[in-house]
């Protein structure tokens, strides 16, 4: 019989959710820490970008993707950019807390979001704890049902639905890009060039780490 090959996989989180600020009031940039990806078979990095102000966005925000083949500063080079758009997102504030594991929420108005927009359940005291869903179906204009339970308890109170408003648009851009393997790491970086949205930002990478025979 001929042999089965497994691959063997690692993910980890490079970024948890944090704010990037605007222009105007912070620190529009954010650069992460590099991955070493010299003794891996390949890496794929994920990449979640959110809007979560409901501002307009004059200027969309970036991210760029790097690989390094050398061992200074100046052997980084880009090998992708993202560009979040400039859609008008909107908030809508649940009317009750959803426990961990649960489904739906409450709110106090669904009239600008639909089946199948894809969502940030965005944690105002705590940004790195909030989450991206979908919403999976809607209820009299005033309960949302998502299709995965939530990681955690949301209460009414700080947590806010983020989405840009559109039927087709989503809050969240999600990004999904191959490093090349002739890269020995690999690192991320946002940009937010607009003076009056902040964002949310994570970034996860997942490596081959070896070929297994079974």
């Amino acid at each position: 019989m001929a042999a089965t090959i497994e691959l063997n996989k690692t993910t980890t989180e490079l970024q948890a959710w944090v704010v990037l600020d605007d222009n105007a009031s912070g620190v529009p940039f954010l650069v992460t820490p590099q991955i070493d990806i010299s003794s891996e078979v390949s890496c794929l990095i994920q990449a979640d970008m959110a809007a979560c102000l409901t501002a307009a966005i004059a200027t969309a925000g970036e991210c760029i993707f790097y690989g390094k083949t050398g061992s200074t500063h100046d052997d980084w080079h880009e090998f992708a950019r993202r560009s979040y758009g400039t859609n008008l997102s909107m908030s809508c504030d649940l009317s009750t807390g959803v426990a961990s594991g649960e489904i739906s929420c409450g709110m106090t108005d669904t009239s600008s979001i639909f089946r199948g927009n894809r969502v940030l359940i965005f944690c105002v005291s705590t940004p790195a704890n909030s989450m991206v869903n979908t919403i999976a179906d809607i209820s009299a204009d005033e309960q949302l049902f998502f299709c995965m339970s939530v990681i955690q308890d949301y209460t009414a109170t700080q947590t806010e639905i983020l989405c840009q408003t559109a039927a087709t648009a989503h809050g969240v851009a999600q990004w999904v890009v191959r490093v090349p393997d002739e890269y020995w790491a690999a690192r991320v970086s946002f940009h937010n060039d607009d003076a009056d949205v902040n964002y949310l930002v994570r970034v996860q990478y997942n490596f081959i780490t070896d070929y297994t025979s079974v």
